[in-house]
């Protein structure tokens, strides 16, 4: 693919980590955003019967001819999956400079030096803050539901 100027890239994957870093995070969003496109396209070509299954191999020397013949009526029939617009070189800047930047949480989290913390979660009894509820009935559930109630 880069022979033919492609810039090729894939999500980054976990490997044992619980989560992603940021530049990480923004790395995968980005992809999946550039990838729809091509998913797209795919479950265009899937619509075909032969193309949504396992293709046998007796077939494979005759795969490239098949998807031609697919990939053509798609094009011919089919409205474009998305229309380009003068806007796409504005939104892909955009989507470039997101990409490169740090999420403003995880800056809070460093500056603060709140990043390590791990929480301690408390175990409680529902006794105890069940008086915090009101006490409804269903009319009032029903006919009060978007109201706000002391």
């Amino acid at each position: 693919m880069e022979d033919l100027g492609l810039n090729v890239v894939f999500p980054p994957l976990l490997n044992g980590r619980q989560q992603f870093t940021s530049s990480a995070t923004n790395q995968s969003q980005f992809v999946i955003k550039v990838r729809w496109v091509v998913e797209a396209a795919n479950a265009c070509i899937k619509q075909f019967k032969f193309l949504a299954n396992t293709i046998p191999n007796s077939s494979l020397p005759h795969l490239e001819q098949y998807l031609s013949v697919v990939c053509s009526i798609i094009n011919r029939y089919r409205p474009p999956i998305k229309n380009s617009s003068i806007d796409d070189a504005v939104i892909a800047d955009q989507m470039i400079s997101l990409r490169n930047q740090k999420k403003n949480f995880e800056t809070f989290l460093q500056k603060n030096n709140l990043k390590k913390t791990s929480s301690k979660w408390e175990i409680i009894d529902h006794s105890d803050i069940l008086h915090e509820f009101p006490i409804m009935s269903e009319d009032e559930i029903v006919n009060n539901i978007t109201l706000d109630t002391p």
